[in-house]
């Protein structure tokens, strides 16, 4: 494809786990409000999400949880977002 090609907009989904009040995580960070709902034995359509998307772009502390597994999105594009990471796994691409 050339430059100057119309390429298509790529479609852009977002998936977000946030409490009842409109939070990521509390006030010192923490995501332990997570556990209070069923833990992670439920995954609210988020199996469905990744077979219908390319890459995902993910911070810092998704980072940290992800990077303990050893291909957590496999065959997808992992962008990670941080001003505080110098590295990360093989196969990802940080932004900073």
């Amino acid at each position: 494809m050339k430059n100057n090609e119309k390429k298509e907009r790529p479609k852009i989904s977002v998936y977000i786990a946030l409490s009842i009040d409109g939070y990521i995580a509390r006030k010192d960070d923490s995501l332990d409000w997570l556990d209070r709902i069923g833990g992670f034995d439920e995954d609210y359509g988020f199996q469905k999400l990744l077979a219908s998307i390319d890459a995902l772009i993910i911070g810092r502390k998704t980072y940290a949880i992800a990077s303990t597994v050893p291909d957590p999105y496999p065959g997808k594009r992992v962008i990670v977002l941080s001003k505080s990471l110098d590295s990360v796994k093989a196969g990802m691409d940080l932004y900073t």
